[in-house]
């Protein structure tokens, strides 16, 4: 038995409450990620894509939460030095957030963001086959000029670069044509000549 205070009385439950308790608690985490994501974005932004990934000096990409996906992006992030050599890059598991990282309901506090924010991200990749609120609000966090993921959803918003990939292939090919595509950018622009 679990003794809980409850408007100062004392309530008895027993302990198969506690997946109930994560599912409440997951719950109002996922209300309060929409909320955030729902303001976030807002203002349309214009960004000279051009001289910014000219400019890529640091780079975020976000592992899927889905474990087996996990797997598969992880082959393909080394890719990324093809396309940006010379470029920090810095991953982030949202599974391996500290405790002291989040707040009750799982969300990021406010050290964490400033943090965060400090790094001073030029590029965020979201590696997740599907839009995850938290990893949204992650990739939204980092304030990057150039924000991507590879396929469309609910916080489309919140990206700014979208190269689409074809839904209906493996999670391998997609990553390959996305980050082929992202490297033949990256280096036409590189040898293009100065305007």
């Amino acid at each position: 038995m679990i003794r809980l205070g409850l408007c100062g009385k004392i309530v008895f439950l027993s302990e198969d409450w506690i997946p109930n308790l994560k599912f409440i608690k997951n719950y109002f985490l996922e209300k309060w990620l929409n909320a955030r994501l729902f303001f976030m974005g807002r203002k349309p932004e214009l960004t000279d894509f051009i001289n910014k990934l000219k400019q890529i000096n640091k780079i975020m990409v976000i592992v899927p939460r889905d474990r087996a996906q996990e797997v598969v992006a992880r082959k393909y992030i080394t890719m990324l030095k093809d396309a940006f050599p010379g470029a920090k890059i810095s991953k982030i598991d949202v599974f391996n957030l500290r405790k002291t990282d989040i707040n009750w309901i799982g969300a990021p506090n406010e050290q964490f963001i400033e943090q965060f924010r400090k790094e001073n991200f030029d590029l965020s990749i979201d590696f997740n086959s599907y839009h995850d609120a938290l990893c949204s609000y992650l990739c939204a966090l980092t304030e990057a000029a150039i924000r991507m993921h590879i396929c469309e959803g609910k916080f489309d918003k919140i990206y700014n670069l979208h190269i689409r990939t074809n839904s209906n292939t493996s999670l391998e090919r997609r990553y390959t044509q996305l980050l082929t595509k992202l490297i033949n950018l990256a280096q036409a622009i590189r040898k293009a000549p100065a305007v």
